[in-house]
């Protein structure tokens, strides 16, 4: 059944206003954790900051999702009170062909290359700066650029009375958000594994089993803020597709609302992962390289990265001098 346009786009920014509002939120705190790391001998400031990948990843987020949200807005107040007094509200959001929705759209678009670019950088650190594992994600992310600049070129071109669902931008629609979907599940799924993979040997190969446990559920604890927060980005983008495909009005409202989720799903990970690691005073595998954990009356920093090749596996405990002694797994023994 068809809906309403006018009744439509007042659902959209007040939903797309409250993702908004969400986002604006998780991304503030995320930024702030970039900007103060946990340890106390951390550099700090601008400059530090500027060197982090996640923090320029966030501020990139935030400007896209920001200036895409106020796009919107005066959309609102042109339909509401400047086009024709206000009297053609319907007329103004049929017409596919105001500058403002091409731009709108491609504000969407570096939105979703943005978040793509990022899980691709999280997937990179996890493996050890592997190169060879990005690859696949990597021309995966150059597809979705390509297929959002021929969206926004196309809305460039059209008419009055021209609909987002003709053929000549069907194809650039669908391949955006299959590429970005492969871009999530393919990064996502491998950054699962390793996880897994380095929990189940730290297991087998570690003596002391109380420790293992701990790290164990660190390991895991971090394997399921990556998957949930990507299953909420990736559910967001097959319902579109669905909408897309079936024709449906309300794919406008979904699209409009895919920037803040991907900011949500980008910045979750950031400000869980470090709650998690001030709730439990341990350390939590972190894709954000300048996140340490510091317990040690000198303050001594423990970094927490993803251990890859070889598989070594940094578990930390506290002896009585507050000393940290990291158990490695390094060719198939377990030292201290």
């Amino acid at each position: 059944m068809p809906l309403a346009l006018v009744p439509l786009s007042l659902a959209d920014i007040v939903i797309h206003t409250f993702l908004y509002g969400i986002f604006f939120l998780l991304n503030l705190v995320s930024v702030w954790f970039i900007w103060f790391p946990l340890q106390r001998r951390a550099e700090r400031g601008v400059a530090a900051a500027l060197k982090k990948p996640m923090f320029i990843g966030a501020v990139t987020l935030f400007a896209t999702v920001t200036t895409h949200w106020v796009c919107n807005v005066l959309r609102l107040f042109q339909a509401m009170v400047y086009f024709k007094q206000g009297t053609s509200p319907l007329e103004y959001y049929a017409d596919l062909s105001q500058r403002i929705y091409a731009v709108k759209t491609g504000l969407i678009m570096a939105s979703v290359v943005a978040g793509d670019i990022m899980i691709v950088y999280r997937l990179w650190v996890v493996w050890s700066c592997q190169y060879y594992v990005i690859i696949l994600p990597s021309i995966s992310v150059i597809g979705v650029a390509i297929s959002g600049s021929g969206i926004t070129y196309e809305l460039t071109q059209f008419t009055r009375g021209k609909s987002i669902f003709a053929s000549s931008a069907q194809a650039w629609v669908i391949c955006e958000a299959l590429f970005t979907i492969l871009t999530n599940v393919y990064c996502t799924g491998l950054i699962a594994w390793r996880i897994w993979f380095t929990n189940h040997h730290s297991l087998s190969l570690d003596n002391d089993k109380s420790r293992s446990s701990s790290a164990s559920r660190h390991l895991m604890a971090a394997m399921v803020i990556i998957i949930e927060s990507a299953l909420l980005y990736s559910s967001f983008l097959v319902v579109f597709i669905g909408t897309y495909v079936a024709k449906h009005q309300i794919e406008s409202l979904i699209v409009d609302c895919l920037p803040p989720v991907a900011g949500i799903a980008f910045s979750l990970i950031n400000v869980r992962a470090h709650l998690f690691r001030v709730k439990s005073g341990s350390m939590l595998p972190s894709t954000v390289p300048s996140f340490h954990v510091s317990r040690s009356n000198d303050d001594e920093e423990v970094p927490m990265a993803y251990p890859m090749q070889p598989l070594t596996v940094h578990n930390v405990h506290e002896t009585p001098s507050s000393d940290y002694a990291p158990a490695s797994v390094e060719g198939g023994k377990v030292t201290h």
